[in-house]
């Protein structure tokens, strides 16, 4: 990947691909992890990501096409309905960036 993409300020911020948790164990197994954690993250497409696995905690925590938990709020925004109540939603098609595989 280092060489498809060289420097950091070519990277995107998001890479929306059906199996992100495999790009990011493999990155983390080959020890390239260090240089991409500051530039890209690794989202699984939100139709594909229910069937992943519950027990995978690296999937579940870093490629969450919408974490609540304050990771990357950029992907979900808060809207209001036509009553004003709350919401979440997600801020961006995931499937259709994980078509492009990048956004």
């Amino acid at each position: 990947m280092i060489i498809c993409i060289p420097t950091q300020e070519s990277r995107p911020s998001y890479v929306c691909i059906d199996k992100a948790c495999v790009v990011l164990k493999y990155l983390i197994n080959s020890h390239n992890w260090n240089i991409w954690k500051t530039s890209t993250r690794f989202v699984v497409d939100s139709y594909h990501y229910i069937n992943h696995r519950v027990t995978d905690y690296l999937c579940r925590i870093y490629c969450n096409p919408s974490p609540l938990n304050g990771s990357a709020p950029n992907l979900v925004v808060v809207e209001r309905d036509v009553h004003g109540n709350q919401h979440y939603k997600r801020a961006f098609n995931t499937q259709a960036c994980e078509q492009l595989n990048a956004w």
